[in-house]
């Protein structure tokens, strides 16, 4: 027979989780929550658990590619791991990153193509007053 603390290993072994996405996870598939709960505090304890770590990790990975602060902290949300706060200097960093890289001519764009650039920012979760800040510098 299978225990939580088995099942749960299996699979923080595949991939990294959330305790309360590891936790939902282990309750769909039947074990009690007495169970449950020994489980992550074991694999906490261990180390392979470590939510403010891996939403670090999350945080980072989603600025890099080119996420912004309401996409980042909607899922968050979904996952249940907490939230998070991204200055407004960040955020105009991921911007100005964004741009360089995707596209790296927006400087030269006119105002038209701006608008453009305007609504796929905002559409990735960054604030009006930012992508505005930066799109009206250059």
């Amino acid at each position: 027979m299978n225990t939580a603390r088995g099942e749960a290993l299996r699979m923080v072994a595949r991939r990294g989780f959330f305790s309360e996405e590891l936790r939902e996870k282990l309750e769909k598939k039947g074990y009690d929550s007495k169970e449950i709960n020994a489980a992550l505090l074991e694999l906490t304890e261990l180390g392979y658990l470590n939510d403010e770590e891996r939403r670090a990790r999350f945080v980072e990975r989603k600025k890099k590619s080119g996420h912004g602060p309401a996409s980042i902290a909607l899922q968050l949300k979904v996952k249940k791991a907490g939230e998070v706060h991204i200055s407004f200097e960040e955020e105009m960093d991921c911007i100005h990153n964004f741009l360089e890289k995707k596209h790296p001519t927006w400087r030269a764009h006119s105002w038209q193509e701006r608008r453009g650039l305007f609504a796929k920012l905002q559409r990735r979760g960054f604030s009006s007053e930012a992508i505005y800040k930066i799109l009206s510098v250059s």
